[in-house]
């Protein structure tokens, strides 16, 4: 079974499996940029599962992600019409997102991060795309 999680990113909690990937609004990094996640809710790792309340531990757990490449979501169309006045208004919204890839999930290594931050960028990765064939 792989690795799993239920991390809280920018206040919204999203489930990610090892090797998958999420989507979350836009977030001030460039592409390649690794960092990891500590405000872990749920860790699943080889069945041995940890439950926080609400968090685990910090200093237990980590997330290692990469950020992929910025897109744009799915189109949102609103339709406002008010009847009987020939009035009709069609507004449309594409949301800014980032495509993150989860690297690992496990232990923290022997560095210690600020428990107060939310992601630290660590390196950039070499390659410039991990998954170029992707999509």
């Amino acid at each position: 079974m792989p690795k799993s999680a239920i991390v809280q990113i920018s206040g919204k909690q999203n489930f990610v499996r090892e090797g998958g990937m999420v989507n979350l609004s836009q977030l001030p990094l460039s592409v390649c940029d690794t960092f990891y996640l500590n405000h872990l809710m749920f860790v699943n790792i080889d069945n041995q599962i940890t439950i926080g309340q609400p968090f685990i531990n910090d200093s237990a757990y980590q997330v290692k992600v990469v950020v992929l490449r910025h897109v744009s979501g799915s189109k949102l169309n609103v339709y406002k019409m008010k009847s009987k006045k020939k009035t009709r208004k069609i507004y449309g919204n594409r949301c800014k997102l980032t495509r993150l890839v989860v690297k690992s999930i496990g232990t923290k290594s022997a560095r210690r991060l600020k428990s107060s931050v939310l992601f630290k960028v660590q390196k950039k990765v070499r390659s410039l795309d991990p998954y170029p064939n992707y999509f």
